[in-house]
Parts: C-alpha cells; structure tokens; sequence
C-alpha cells in the first residue's frame, strides 16, 4: 500500500514538473518572440528596412531555439523610389531564410547572465535578392577608405550582455540578380553546404545593448558545388572555394565549366550560328576583394583575378546562317554598357590553353586552332563611370604557341569613350616552320594545302574602329608552293598552276624586296570581336601572296 502511494506521489510530482516545463517552455516562446519581433521592428524604422518572422520554437531542455520564415528587405516606398532612380543608393538587397537553427543555448545564462552563446547555427533555404537599378543610376565611382562589412554597422538586441556565436551552416541557398524597375531576373545560382567561420559579434562601447558585427576572422568555406545557368545549357562545378577576409583573397580549385546537352541538343535550339564553349581551371586566385563595394553599392570591384592551368575551348557551328540583324560591341563597348558596376584591375591567365573548332557548311572536316603555353594579362575592366572617364584604356597582352608550332604575341589597346571607339593593335611570330604545320587549320577553310615552302614569320600593325581595320603587315616566306581541291578532295591541277605561277613565291624575293602589305578590311557587325582581328589580318597575308594586292611600300 505505501508502495502504490509512493508511486502514486512520484506520478503526481513528474506530472507538475512535465507541466511546469511545458508551461515554462511555452512563456519562453512566447516571450521569446515578442521579443524577437519588438527588436525587429526597432531595427527597421533605424534602418528603413522591414524585418520579420514567422514563428518561434523553443525547446527548453535541449537548449534549441528556431525562428522559421525570417526575411529582411527594404520598406515599400525606398524600394519604389531606388527602383526608379530617387535615391542615392546604388543597390538593394533582400534576404528569404526558412529555417534558422541555434542549438547549445545555455539558457540559465541567458537568463541569468544575459549572455548568448552558441554551439551551432544552422541555416535552411536562404535567398539572397540583390537588385540593381539602372544604369544610369548607379554608382559612378567606388568610395575609398571605408571598411568592409557584411552586415549592418550595429544590431540592437536590447538586454544582452554578451554574444558568442558558432561556426554557422547553410544546407541550401539561392543568390539572385535583379532589375529593380522590371523585376525581372538577371542572373541566379543556387547551392549547398556553406560554412561561415571566425564572425564575431562585439558590444559597442557607450550603447547597452548594441552590437556590432565584427569580421576581422571571418572565413567561408563551399566544397563540392555545382550550379545549374539559367540557359539550361550549361552547369558551372569546382571541388573547394575558400575565402578569407583577413587577406582578401578568395582560392578556387577545380573549376569546370561545360554544356549539360549534346551537340545535336545545342544545334536543335539554334536557327543561326551558334557556339558551345567549355573550361576547366586548375586554380583561380581573386585577391584585393572590395566587399563593403560590393555589399552596400552592388560594385565587383577587384585588384587581380589569377588563373592557372585553364583549359578552354569555342566550337562554334558555321553550318547554320549568321543573324544578320545582330550587331556586337567592341569589348571596351560592351564595358561601357554594361550594367553591373565592375572594376577589374587585372587578370592573369598562366599555363594554359586554347582549342578553337569550326564546322563548316561546305565540309564535314572541323578547322582546328590549339594554342599552348598561352600566357595572357587584362588590365583595367570597368564599367565605372569616373573609370571610364579618366582616359586609361582597355588592355590585353597575349603570347602563345600556335600550332604547337609557332610562338605567337600580340598587344591590344582599347581607350574607352573615344568618339570613334578607335583600338590599336599588334602582334608578330617568332621561330620558322614548314607551311605544311598550317594545312589542319588552312585546308577545311579554304581548300587549299601548302605543298612546299619555309614560314619564317609575320608582324602587322592595325588601328580600327566598329567599322573598318586598317594598317600594315609583313608575312616572311621562301619558296611557297600550293595545292587547291575541288570539293570533292580532288587537286584542281588548272588552278594550283595559275595560283603557283601568279602569286608571290618569297618575301623578301630574288631581288632582296620585301613587301609590306597594306590591311584594309571592312567589319561584318554581327561577327565577333575575334573574326574581325583574323580577317584583317588575313587581308594583309593575302594581299602579301597577291602580285596585284594592296603594297604599302616595298622595302630593300
């Protein structure tokens, strides 16, 4: 009987205890969250953003608390106005979370202590909304002197006394780009498995309960990533991302960029000449990373993008017809229009490579051109306004082996917000080959083979603008003997004599000569870049072979 009444009393206890921490636990929820909101709401008229949440949930012996459907965005009428160019800012952002998790909360000492710490906080489905307004209103030169930050320059958490967070985790997140006054979507990526480390919060000195967040250790860490574009055409990989904001450098490895479709998908989807491109880079360095720019005014500005060990290829399919109605920029152009803010001061490409393909429509044989040991620096890409304005130009430094064969360089300078949109360029071989190294890329394009004959070298000079290219080249070469098919494959013997007996067999000639061929070639605007500094310099080695070509000078 003392033994029922025991138990009975045991019962009775564990179920005022059972009772008394549901209560408890619900007061905490509840309290919990009056306070969360109340703070929110102080934070947001501070900062004319409107943060909120959904629900809390609290679990008193685990030490667990989660906030589900938290979000922070600017209040309806500054987004109205920055969409429409209104406001002095350059960019906005908004912030989607599902899920927030901190688990390890002491909460005697929160209550007790005031004290916050943490031994983890996890992240479910975060969205990142970074929206751009026009390009006329954004930002026109990036501030100097300001410190970095990734968060707001101080939080209000009124009544703590002190705050420890831990590493934090995000399963899922998405980041994406988009016009403000479209709301339409520019760009977007999604992933999986972020790592923060090192972020502090300290309290600021003279303000009870306000915190700053404090970065100086921050680190980030993305392993295993891969990114399906927009497109659908391609997906974009790499195997660890770290970045480090003591040192301001981000380490890629493992980079891979290629198509997610076959080459018979791609040419089902494009009625004009199209191009499908891949790469891979072994390690891709960013160093002098502006995040305060990039953070509060929406500009990638960085000091040096290296790369090494890229491995790149273009095939592009010419079986179809060009989009005559399309017109392409020149690259310094194309900066100029841009509309994300950037300022790129240099990119350095080592220990790498190039693969360029064509089909053509009068053959099933692919024109090849490899370059090896390509070697390649880009200094000043902006689309900044007071950059553009302050008359340092676009410019590009190339050398490679072409062919395997032939050491190749050539130099480009593009001034920006030139009247003409005037470029200069240059380039020269070095070393001397055998035509016949050249028939894989000469003999599917034009029909023709070397026979014979010895390649001692070109240089050419050009100036152009978006509509003609002119300027000079010198093409060396001894006894040059040819071969032209007829489109069957067969020797067209009649035209190879007439093309062997009327053009140009040495340069210098017999008489110690040598020809210096005028370039005069007239752009095709819906044609890249590329195309119109191999046709303009195709145009001199023609008219080097011609007897009736274009001569600038004859020289002794």
């Amino acid at each position: 009987m003392l033994k029922k009444k025991k138990n009975r009393i045991f019962l009775i206890v564990l179920a005022v205890l059972i009772g008394f921490v549901l209560i408890l636990n619900t007061n905490l929820e509840s309290i919990l969250k009056d306070y969360i909101a109340t703070e929110l709401d102080v934070i947001g008229m501070q900062n004319e953003h409107t943060l909120g949440i959904g629900d809390v949930d609290v679990h008193f012996f685990r030490g667990n608390i989660s906030v589900t459907d938290f979000y922070f965005k600017p209040n309806d009428e500054l987004f109205a106005s920055f969409a429409y160019g209104e406001t002095a800012h350059d960019a906005k952002h908004q912030v989607f979370v599902s899920k927030i998790s901190l688990s390890g909360l002491e909460l005697f000492k929160l209550i007790v202590k005031r004290e916050v710490i943490l031994d983890k906080i996890e992240i479910e489905e975060l969205n990142f909304n970074f929206y751009q307004s026009k390009k006329e209103n954004q930002v026109h030169e990036i501030t100097k002197g300001k410190k970095p930050a990734f968060s707001l320059d101080s939080i209000r958490l009124s009544g703590i006394d002190k705050i420890e967070l831990a590493e934090i985790e995000i399963a899922n997140y998405g980041v994406h780009i988009l016009d403000a006054s479209e709301v339409d979507t520019l760009s977007s990526y999604a992933g999986k498995d972020f790592l923060i480390k090192g972020l502090e919060m300290d309290a600021l000195k003279g303000k009870q309960g306000y915190f700053r967040f404090d970065n100086s250790a921050l680190e980030m860490e993305l392993i295993q990533q891969q990114y399906q574009l927009e497109d659908g055409l391609y997906a974009a990989s790499f195997d660890n991302l770290q970045y480090s904001y003591q040192k301001q450098k981000v380490q890629l490895i493992n980079f891979e960029f290629k198509p997610i479709i076959s080459r018979a998908a791609f040419a089902s989807k494009f009625s004009h000449i199209y191009s499908i491109n891949e790469a891979t880079i072994d390690t891709l360095l960013i160093s002098g990373i502006d995040s305060y720019a990039l953070i509060h005014s929406g500009v990638l500005s960085i000091q040096q993008l290296e790369i090494i060990g890229l491995n790149s290829s273009i095939f592009m399919d010419k079986s179809k017809p060009w989009d005559v109605e399309k017109v392409t920029d020149l690259p310094q152009m194309a900066l100029e229009k841009m509309r994300q803010p950037l300022h790129l001061g240099k990119i350095k490409v080592h220990n790498s490579s190039f693969t360029y393909s064509e089909k053509l429509q009068h053959t099933e044989e692919l024109v090849k051109v490899n370059f090896e040991n390509l070697q390649s620096e880009v200094s000043f890409i902006t689309s900044i306004h007071d950059s553009l304005q302050s008359k340092k130009s676009l410019k590009v430094k190339l050398s490679a082996d072409l062919l395997n064969t032939l050491p190749f360089s050539m130099d480009i300078t593009m001034p920006y917000n030139t009247a003409d949109h005037s470029f200069y360029a240059s380039g020269y071989t070095k070393g001397i080959t055998n035509f016949k190294n050249l028939n894989p890329t000469i003999f599917p394009a034009i029909g023709m083979k070397f026979k014979n004959g010895e390649f001692d070298g070109v240089t050419f000079k050009v100036q152009g603008n978006p509509n003609r290219m002119t300027g000079e080249l010198t093409m060396l070469y001894q006894d040059l003997e040819v071969e032209v098919f007829k489109k069957n494959k067969s020797e067209n013997k009649k035209v190879s004599w007439i093309a062997n007996t009327f053009m140009k067999r040495s340069n210098p000639n017999k008489r110690g000569k040598t020809i210096v061929a005028g370039i005069d070639f007239k752009r095709i605007k819906y044609k890249g870049f590329a195309n119109y500094i191999w046709k303009s310099v195709e145009s001199g080695i023609v008219n080097s072979l011609n007897p009736i070509g274009k001569h600038k000078k004859e020289n002794k």
